[in-house]
């Protein structure tokens, strides 16, 4: 580019800059209309138009730019910041290979090229882009560019087993031949190592480790020393492994890891054929004449144990590894029979307790070994843990007394049988420690979480216990007002949030829900994890129908993770590439697949399937998107894996032995891979038929019998599919000019004289058809009111609601190419006759649904604001609650819940009428 043409582009470069894009596009169409075909300019105007959001006229601008197959490297670049957020990735790709054969010898073009092809995931052509870069440039790092996409191309699914090994093969024998060896960096060396377990070529793969440069590169690299690790127990190098793990301890290593490899390799007995014992860190490779007889299992218990006690004593405090050694060390003989001569679990336990007890991580570190307690140990467990007495009037007596009253609670079934008073009386308990120990947090900043948070948690899953026992109303209201007051003193406190919004779920106060979810200001990868926790089963609490489209507006935000997750891999990949990490490629790529293909994923999917049925109506059929929704109904059901990405941990269990917080606070049982295929299947085929595209109808009610992911009323609304597919499938197979005249308000009559209606079933198995379908409205009424009766919990009553609604819509996708206009068809067809019968029961049935809902929407009065008062009054007197707090919570409650059921009441009317 000459001097005078950079003066010319530098304003627009400047506007672009300070993104001043009005600037830049007055500054491009000067220069365009003196030259119209200027490459450079285009690209750059393209680029302001796609930064000022007109997408299609920076889209139909490159379409011009890339006609003349540009390769100076300004437009390159231009073209490339444009069509990347277009997510034209192809483009850029074609774009930068065009552009390398031209210019073979520019090795910035050639590396822009490999590196799109790499977002894109082309290994193939990426490989071959690599290797000219190699051997035009002569940089060693295009070498491992090259194989590193060879490597890659041969772990695709799928690439054929015997092209697979030939391209590994290619790649051993070039980092066999380099100039430049592979263990002058660690992730070259991980590279080699991991091409040679690809040929299975385990010898060479173990010679180049146990060499002087792989046991240094492996002590400095995580990655390599894994490798390491299962390369040894691959050839069953137990004892090796041990000498090592001995060796890293004795050094002053205290990563638990290393602790662990010393443990399985203690307890495995070495296989003779691979006895050999690998060498320690630091040591020599020992000749076989010099290998001793290898330890039994007692010796080499007995040395672990002398080395941890060993270190116990010299580390005092400092690192709980040599202790918790100890512990596991006794666990596991205890599991293989055998005896250690060291003192019972339980008073390693208490001499660990004593001495670990201030750190918050001692309950978490004993668990598992006060599980495995037997009966005489646990009594003399907790005599001992009685002995102490609470103080929260220092922070290090706070996490003490917090540790003792979390191993206390844990076993506390083993004493006896657990009451709702018993725990009501112990969540007082912990109640009165936390605000005892609130002083120790009063200088606190806001975004600090208070020091006495858990023994709120406590307490909270205390009552949830309590009212699990017996249902009592009282005890889960109690614990809304616990979590929500400590929640003012500790705002950032998400794990007291994440319980609340369970809690506001079961009293169906949907609103509250979403409003605590957004205050944890869940991000990106994390709407995988957490998102289950408002949006399972998010149908329940939706009234779409009525025009509030929150749930729905939370599903898009949830599933913006997986829209934008192949690009954003595709640039952390590209990052690894250059930065020659390539020891993070393979977790960037299976982190990818995870997030693809996530349980969570399709069951959000579904969810926003039945909320937007139940907003939009078939009258508007193109609204829908019809086609994309049985496109990704389909994959759903293609999926080879799906991987459950929940995590049910965010909420830690502090209940009783037996007692699960998330089972006693969830919505019914956990929906997993079978519950997203049963209603993939049933609004696939029932979404098909608005095509008249039916198969031959499947039922699910009997393949979902034994399975628990279902509530009762959604195997209900799964026995209703069944139904009307069994009914109306045989007719809508029915010769399809037939059906098109039917669907059209024409004429009935076939070419034989015989209408769609007259043909089987014949009016008796159509009207006994309809009946069936006609009972699940039915059986859901009357289960509304026997749960009404029974006084159940609201979310309960807004389930059966919404099934109901959600059976209406079913009836009305299977029977929308049935529907005739007025006049048109004869009164006596007898499908046409027990449809519209089944859609009028239907109607008048939910209308029920609307009343009563009406009806408890307006029970969320002073009256029931007077009992929430009445039954949180202990709060009160005993816990020293504020009456005002106690009021302003059950307001918002109230309000919330009342607002939910005035929201599915109005929904449900609309979408009938």
């Amino acid at each position: 580019m000459d001097p005078l043409e950079e003066r010319q582009l530098k304003p627009i470069y400047a506007a672009l800059e300070t993104n001043s894009l009005k600037s830049a596009l007055q500054h491009c169409n000067k220069l365009l209309k003196k030259r119209p075909n200027w490459d450079i300019v285009k690209a750059l105007k393209a680029l302001a138009l796609q930064r000022g959001l007109k997408t299609d006229e920076a889209s139909a601008l490159c379409d011009e730019i890339l006609k003349n197959k540009p390769s100076d490297e300004s437009t390159l670049l231009a073209l490339n910041l444009t069509l990347r957020p277009l997510g034209r990735h192809q483009d850029i790709v074609t774009l930068y290979g065009d552009a390398f054969n031209r210019h073979p010898d520019n090795e910035e073009i050639g590396a822009q090229a490999f590196l799109a092809m790499i977002k894109v995931r082309s290994w193939k052509t990426a490989q071959q882009v690599g290797l000219k870069l190699w051997k035009t440039v002569k940089h060693d790092r295009y070498l491992y560019w090259y194989l590193m996409s060879v490597t890659q191309q041969a772990a695709d699914p799928e690439t054929p087993e015997a092209m697979r090994k030939v391209l590994l093969n290619v790649a051993a024998r070039y980092l066999a031949t380099a100039d430049v060896p592979s263990w002058v960096a660690t992730d070259r060396f991980y590279l080699h190592i991991s091409v040679l377990l690809g040929l299975d070529d385990v010898e060479t793969a173990r010679q180049l480790i146990k060499s002087e440069k792989g046991e240094d590169l492996c002590r400095n690299s995580l990655a390599l020393e894994q490798t390491r690790a299962e390369l040894a127990k691959k050839v069953n190098d137990w004892e090796g492994e041990r000498r090592r793990a001995k060796g890293k301890i004795e050094k002053g290593d205290y990563n638990w890891t290393t602790y662990l490899a010393l443990l399985d390799s203690t307890f495995v007995a070495p296989s003779p054929a691979n006895g050999q014992a690998g060498p320690a860190d630091g040591e020599a490779e020992k000749k076989p004449e010099d290998v001793d007889e290898l330890p039994s299992i007692s010796e080499r218990i007995s040395e672990a144990q002398m080395l941890f006690s060993k270190l116990v004593e010299s580390v005092g405090r400092k690192e709980r590894a040599p202790s918790l050694g100890l512990l596991e060390l006794e666990k596991r003989a205890r599991v293989e029979k055998v005896t250690t001569g060291s003192p019972s679990l339980v008073d390693q336990a208490r001499v660990y307790l004593e001495k670990f007890s201030e750190k918050p991580s001692c309950f978490e570190d004993l668990k598992p070994y006060v599980e495995i307690l037997d009966d005489e140990e646990l009594a003399k467990w907790t005599e001992h843990l009685k002995s102490w007495t609470p103080d929260v009037t220092t922070l290090q007596a706070l996490e003490t007394t917090l540790n003792i009253q979390k191993l206390l609670r844990y076993r506390q079934a083993i004493e006896g049988d657990l009451t709702p008073e018993m725990e009501s009386e112990q969540a007082f308990a912990y109640l009165k420690l936390y605000r005892d120990a609130l002083p120790l947090g009063k200088d606190l900043r806001p975004v600090e979480l208070q020091p006495a948070d858990d023994f709120a948690f406590l307490a909270s899953q205390a009552l949830i216990g309590a009212w699990s026992l017996d249902h009592q109303l009282q005890y889960l209201l109690q614990a809304v007002c616990v979590l929500e007051y400590a929640l003012q003193k500790s705002e950032k406190a998400y794990q007291l949030r994440l319980l609340l919004i369970c809690l506001y779920r079961l009293l169906g106060a949907s609103s509250l829900c979403l409003d605590h979810y957004r205050a944890t200001n869940v991000r990106t990868v994390q709407h995988d994890t957490l998102s289950w926790l408002v949006l399972n089963r998010a149908t329940t609490f939706s009234t779409c129908a009525s025009g509030d489209i929150s749930y729905l507006t939370e599903c898009l935000e949830a599933s913006a993770i997986y829209a934008d997750n192949w690009t954003e891999t595709g640039e952390m990949i590209t990052k690894a590439f250059q930065y020659e990490k390539y020891s993070q490629i393979p977790d960037f790529l299976n982190f990818e697949e995870l997030i693809e293909n996530s349980l969570q994923r399709d069951l959000i999917r579904i969810e926003h399937l039945r909320m937007t049925l139940t907003h939009e109506l078939l009258n508007n059929v193109e609204m829908l998107g019809i086609p994309q929704e049985i496109q990704d109904l389909d994959l759903n059901l293609q999926r080879k894996s799906n991987p459950d990405n929940r995590d049910f941990s965010i909420i830690p269990n502090l209940q009783a032995v037996g007692q699960d917080i998330l089972k006693q606070t969830e919505l019914g049982p956990r929906s997993k891979v079978s519950w997203v295929n049963v209603f993939s299947k049933i609004y696939l085929r029932s979404l098909r038929g608005l095509s008249n595209v039916y198969n031959e109808p499947e039922s699910f009610s009997a393949s979902i019998k034994d399975s628990e992911e279902f509530t009762r009323a959604e195997r209900a609304v799964v026995a209703l599919s069944d139904n009307l597919l069994e009914w109306l499938a045989p007719i809508a197979a029915a010769p399809a000019e037939i059906e098109s005249k039917v669907t059209n308000g024409h004429t009935n009559g076939a070419e034989n004289g015989t209408t769609l209606f007259e043909t089987e079933p014949t009016k008796e198995v159509a009207l006994e058809a309809s009946k069936q379908v006609t009972q699940f409205f039915d059986d859901e009424w009357a289960e509304l009111q026997k749960l009404v009766q029974a006084g159940a919990l609201p979310w309960e009553l807004l389930h059966i609601a919404s099934i109901a609604l959600e059976g209406f819509v079913l009836v009305d996708l299977v029977t929308y190419p049935f529907k005739v206009p007025s006049g048109r068809a004869k009164k006596g067809d007898p499908v046409f006759q027990s449809v519209k019968i089944v859609r009028q029961h239907a109607v008048e049935t939910l209308r029920k649904f609307a009343d009563e809902l009406t009806r408890l929407s307006h029970d969320c009065g002073a009256k029931p604001l007077t009992e929430f008062e009445t039954l949180c009054d202990p709060l009160v007197k005993t816990a020293e609650f504020k009456p005002d707090f106690v009021h302003r919570v059950g307001k918002k409650l109230l309000e919330s819940r009342k607002k939910m059921m005035e929201g599915m009441a109005k929904g449900i009317v609309r979408r009938c009428t």
